[in-house]
């Protein structure tokens, strides 16, 4: 019982976090790099399938093709972009700007 009364208080205090911190976007930018799981977003951009959902959805969505993959995570974390392709062992060992190696 203890368990998920943390794990409730848990969810809703990150739930209350990001809506207190969430803004209203209609122009959103995605960066991606050559990787066979990736390429559906060169597909979207080239095709216009993105250009007619954002069309129907009220927004403007940039994706943006960069030939460095570790560059494009740098760019995500500097703020140049909403969104990244990144693996999942990659969002969690490459810090967000930072140094690559822990503090002594």
């Amino acid at each position: 019982m203890f368990k998920a009364t943390v794990f409730a208080t848990l969810v809703a205090s990150t739930a209350l976090a990001t809506q207190a911190t969430a803004q209203q976007k209609d122009t959103f930018r995605v960066a991606w790099s050559i990787y066979v799981g990736w390429m559906p977003w060169g597909y979207l951009e080239e095709s216009g399938i993105m250009d007619e959902w954002a069309e129907k959805y009220g927004i403007d969505v940039e994706i943006v093709q960069i030939n460095d993959y570790v560059e494009s995570i740098n760019q995500y974390a500097a703020g140049a972009f909403d969104g990244v392709s990144v693996t999942n062992m990659d969002a969690l060992s490459i810090p967000a700007g930072g140094a690559s190696t822990p503090p002594p």
